[in-house]
């Protein structure tokens, strides 16, 4: 009334998100699967393709918040993100036998692209003028698998051996591309209710040096053996090795797994292996920047942060202690009992212990005068909390 926010606004609580979680959205979706028999070699080919919207709103922003424009929202608004994205994967191979050995040779070649607006928001630093669509930004994966499998079966001491045996390599890329600037900028723009956050609120968009790009390679081969002495024993063995060409290094895997059939309705499994997984490309570089709401203080108080996700390897997340990221490793027991009590009920128990070593999250929410020290000597904005992987 009169250019003043009705006074009941201070009070109301209006921290309420529609559609939080699974996001609404629409998608389209194809496939084919082909193949062409030559005699002593089959051809194929298959493949998928999609594309898919989403929107995801975020929590209420108030008009009596520094980062709403009363003169433009009088009512506060939802920040919302449209994501567009496009995803397909082709493979095609030949497979056949040689000599007694079952081989398969394949080539696959995938990509992700999610390209990311916001609408129904403003970059309040830029004061009533700001635009209140942006375009955030676009992070694209790509995949390129190359596969080599052998397989052949033995008769051995009256049992069976199967030996399947492999070679992979593997190139993979991500990237992350910059925003529009009106979508990242630190305006100069003051009001009544405070100096606002920089950026698009609620999803500001990636900066040129949040703008990335990474690429590595990896390389594989495995050896898998698996006997059955008699009908009522089978056991078996695999180890998989490993090579990156990046901090990720070497590694060598291995799994032993047995099972015995004590009567013909009552069998017993067990196996022990050891696991690795190497950093995704995109927890090595991500970055961004986005406004959250957090409880803070004794006793906690809603606030909304500026959370700037930092590379790993940039200078303030170094100053703030990351350091490289190393591969997960784990070692995983399972045993289990099979029923088979009546000819058409099968009936299974299993249990299974896994230890991951080194494993990989993203830190909690740094904040305090610290952490804002810290990142304002590694050119940061004083505004912002930070987390890294």
């Amino acid at each position: 009334v009169g250019g003043q926010l009705d006074p009941r606004e201070a009070t109301i609580d209006r921290q309420v998100t529609s559609n939080y979680g699974a996001m609404p959205q629409e998608s389209i979706n194809g496939s084919y699967n082909a193949g062409y028999d030559l005699g002593d070699v089959t051809l194929y080919s298959f493949g998928t393709y999609g594309q898919r919207k989403s929107d995801l709103n975020y929590t209420y922003r108030p008009a009596t918040n520094a980062n709403s424009l009363p003169g433009v929202y009088p009512n506060g608004f939802y920040p919302r993100v449209v994501i567009a994205e496009e995803d397909y994967e082709f493979a095609v191979g030949a497979k056949g036998v040689v000599a007694g050995w079952h081989w398969d040779f394949s080539s696959t070649l995938g990509k992700n692209r999610s390209r990311q607006n916001a609408d129904n928001t403003i970059n309040a630093s830029l004061g009533p003028t700001s635009q209140t669509e942006f375009y955030v930004g676009t992070l694209v994966s790509k995949e390129a698998v190359n596969s080599l499998d052998l397989t052949r079966g033995y008769k051995v001491g009256g049992g069976n051996l199967q030996v399947s045996t492999g070679i992979q390599h593997r190139i993979e890329s991500y990237q992350i591309k910059q925003g529009e600037p009106a979508s990242y900028a630190a305006g100069t723009y003051t009001s009544s209710l405070g100096r606002p956050s920089p950026g698009a609120s609620g999803a500001a968009g990636f900066t040129p040096d949040d703008a990335g790009f990474i690429k590595r390679n990896n390389f594989a081969g495995y050896l898998d053996v698996a006997y059955d002495p008699t009908r009522d024993i089978t056991i078996g063995g695999a180890v998989r090795y490993e090579h990156y060409d990046d901090e990720s290094g070497d590694t060598l895997i291995a799994k032993l797994n047995a099972r015995y059939a004590i009567t013909p309705w009552v069998a017993l499994r067990g196996a022990v292996s050891t696991g690795f997984r190497a950093p995704a490309l995109a927890q090595q570089i991500y970055a961004s920047t986005t406004g959250q709401f957090r409880n803070l203080g004794n006793p906690p108080v809603l606030n909304l942060l500026q959370i700037k996700t930092l590379p790993v390897g940039s200078p303030a997340a170094i100053a703030l202690g990351s350091e490289p990221l190393t591969p997960e490793k784990s070692t995983n027991f399972s045993g289990g009992i099979v029923l088979q009590p009546l000819e058409r009920l099968t009936v299974t128990i299993d249990g299974y212990q896994i230890k991951v070593k080194d494993r990989i999250a993203i830190t909690s929410t740094l904040t305090g005068s610290a952490v804002s020290a810290i990142l304002i000597a590694n050119g940061q904005s004083p505004d912002i909390s930070a987390q890294y992987y």
